[in-house]
């Protein structure tokens, strides 16, 4: 059937979902390679409402070691449900500051409320260390 793209404000999605979703677009059933993936695909309702988080990386623009992604590192983001955690890397963002956002309030990432919301900052911290915790 035809696929009517709709807007979705309400739910996360990630560039990691392009392909899982490409695959179900384009009628393609390979299981094994559709469940090695770690997107979801963005035409089932059901994979879309079961993620509540999604991580990402900013680097700088010349990767140093390409062996070594941390070394290239300039922050790392985690969005859980309303709320925005960017962390800095801080070998290489000495002076960065931990900012925390509710991106469904303040869509703009004006407001850091990372001082008046500790023990938020802490559990995404965690989230995001478990993800991935640079050297």
């Amino acid at each position: 059937g035809k696929v009517v793209p709709r807007r979705d404000d309400s739910h996360l999605a990630h560039s990691i979902d392009l392909f899982p979703t490409l695959l179900s677009a384009a009628e393609i059933d390979d299981a094994p390679l559709r469940n090695s993936l770690p997107g979801k695909n963005l035409m089932n309702p059901e994979e879309v409402a079961a993620r509540t988080q999604i991580f990402g990386e900013i680097y700088e623009h010349d990767v140093q070691e390409i062996g070594n992604p941390s070394s290239s590192l300039r922050y790392r983001w985690i969005i859980d449900g309303d709320w925005k955690l960017i962390e800095p890397h801080r070998s290489v963002e000495a002076g960065g500051t931990t900012e925390l956002f509710r991106i469904t309030a303040d869509p703009d990432e004006s407001q850091n409320l990372a001082e008046t919301q500790p023990e938020r900052v802490q559990t995404m911290r965690k989230s995001l260390d478990e993800w991935w915790k640079p050297e």
